[in-house]
């Protein structure tokens, strides 16, 4: 994984501070990190914008991840905040899934 002085914001509003300014850093592949600090120093925020979940900022420097690139292994992110639509269990299941699963998921 490599990041190189790239901003990280929560949201699309580019009149908002970044959430995480100038990251850079490095974790060459099969090291293990991890990362540690107070509450509210933004490990969520670091991880967060590692699996793409939030917004890497593009103002000013050209395309959205130049300047960002991980290979290897599939990651996966858990947020702290689990993420439940309002509705049924069986909705929340297959939230995300293709049309047409109920049929498979049937026949199971």
């Amino acid at each position: 994984l490599s990041i190189k002085g790239r901003d990280f914001r929560w949201g699309l509003d580019v009149n908002q501070s970044p959430t995480l300014k100038s990251i850079s850093m490095e974790v060459p592949r099969g090291e293990l990190w991890a990362i540690v600090g107070p509450l509210g120093s933004g490990k969520s925020s670091l991880l967060a914008a590692v699996a793409g979940v939030i917004n890497c900022d593009t103002v000013g420097k050209g395309n959205a991840y130049e300047g960002v690139a991980a290979s290897g292994p599939s990651r996966t992110y858990v947020a702290q905040e689990p993420m439940v639509v309002n509705d049924t269990l069986r909705q929340n299941v297959m939230f995300g899934m293709q049309e047409g699963m109920d049929e498979t998921l049937e026949a199971r």
